[in-house]
């Protein structure tokens, strides 16, 4: 049900409610009164202190009981009335932030991933390359050369178990093919670089020979200046490892 429709049902039940609470307590009045001219019918046949002492004592029982339900239905009427007049606002933005969470959040996220995608194009141009030679609409990826490196930029959104999605800029630069000897030498190699180049990983992907330079992050809080400085680490990382790793392990199948 959207929000017109809402406020539009409990406007409509405050006035139900209070119509309700105004034909009710006249309905109770007219059955004390009903009560009472039959009580004062029985009554007569009883001494007269007698009978008006009686009389008081349920009358002031009938009253008593009429009061409190009255009471009840005017103060349902009014509770109606008081969140659907008076509180709109206050209820249209408990929908939106506390019953509609995902939508909020999947807003947000879309908002930040275009930030994202621009920050990106800002980079391609400051480094002087033109952003439509670069920029695969289709596939949305990034992929230029650096040096004798091919890096590769784009946005990945991960869909977790629980149904939530976090969205995460992706570099790559693959390096080299895994070679066909000393591989325990070339894994360990691999190990130790991951300990000293900070700001990227090596990694190996399912069903593929080759090493790739990686970097990802969650996207959210990112600004220019962090985007701008994780491409430029993976530009100079890739650069280098490339080579770094012919030259200590020469026997490649390339």
């Amino acid at each position: 049900m959207d929000a017109p429709r809402f406020f539009a049902l409990l406007k409509l039940r405050g006035l139900v409610g209070f119509g309700g609470g105004v034909i009710g307590g006249k309905h109770t009045l007219n059955r004390l009164r009903r009560k009472l001219n039959r009580m004062a019918g029985k009554q007569n046949s009883l001494p007269a202190g007698q009978a008006g002492m009686l009389r008081k004592a349920q009358t002031r029982q009938l009253l008593e009981a009429g009061l409190v339900w009255g009471q009840k239905i005017r103060g349902n009427a009014f509770v109606f009335l008081f969140f659907g007049l008076t509180f709109r606002r206050n209820w249209l933005l408990f929908i939106r932030y506390r019953l509609c969470p995902p939508i909020q959040n999947a807003r947000t996220m879309i908002s930040q991933i275009d930030k994202v995608a621009d920050m990106v194009h800002q980079y391609v141009d400051s480094i002087g390359m033109v952003r439509e030679e670069i920029y695969d609409s289709e596939k949305k990826l990034w992929r230029w050369r650096k040096g004798s490196a091919n890096i590769e930029v784009f946005i990945q959104t991960i869909v977790f178990g629980n149904d939530t999605k976090r969205d995460y800029v992706r570099i790559f630069s693959p390096l080299i093919k895994i070679p066909i000897n000393d591989l325990l030498g070339f894994y360990r190699h691999l190990l130790q670089l991951n300990d000293t180049n900070l700001g990227v990983k090596i990694t190996l992907m399912p069903k593929s020979d080759w090493v790739y330079a990686t970097y990802e992050r969650d996207i959210r809080g990112m600004d220019y200046h962090e985007l701008a400085t994780c491409i430029a680490d993976m530009e100079y990382w890739a650069d280098a490892l490339d080579d770094e790793l012919k030259a200590a392990f020469p026997n490649w199948n390339n």
